[in-house]
């Protein structure tokens, strides 16, 4: 499927599905899904309601992510899927609160030679789209921006965000 039909966007290819894969279940659901021809994954975060979560829950969450994450890569290269490498595309799903969860994750791809396909910002959840241009939702922009220009990851997108908002 090809995204971008607003002038001046970049156009890009993503997977038209994906598996859904969190901290608690990726070690389970990626070889199974890999089993069964899924090779697009979406990794987000289990916590439910991201507007009441404490920095301490935030922290942890992320560093959960990411050394599942790391021990996935290396479960993949021990049960020699490692051929599939080039085949398997992974896209983060964050919260604002959890942009810097994508360093830690970035390593582990960097480790077991993976890249990051997509990185989205999500935005559910919040009062309204329009409202949630704040400073915390530019700033997790300006660095995501930057992960893209340094090559860290091939394409950025937001989610649960109406039109006007990325128009402005």
């Amino acid at each position: 499927v090809r995204f971008g039909a607003t002038p001046g966007w970049a156009r890009v290819t993503v997977p038209t599905s994906g598996l859904e894969v969190t901290a608690q279940n990726i070690l389970e659901l990626v070889p199974a899904g890999l089993e069964e021809g899924v090779r697009h994954f979406y990794l987000t975060f289990a916590v439910q309601d991201q507007r009441t979560l404490d920095r301490g829950l935030v922290d942890l969450q992320g560093h959960l992510l990411a050394l599942r994450f790391a021990e996935l890569l290396k479960l993949l290269e021990l049960g020699h899927y490692h051929y599939l490498r080039s085949n398997i595309s992974f896209t983060l799903v964050t919260p604002p609160q959890f942009i810097a969860c994508h360093e830690e994750l970035g390593k582990a791809m960097d480790l077991y030679g993976y890249v990051l396909d997509c990185w989205v910002l999500d935005l559910r959840g919040r009062d309204s789209a329009l409202d949630s241009l704040d400073s915390k939702v530019l700033d997790c922009w300006q660095a995501m921006s930057a992960a893209r220009r340094a090559g860290a990851v091939g394409a950025l997108g937001i989610f649960g965000a109406c039109r006007e908002f990325c128009e402005r």
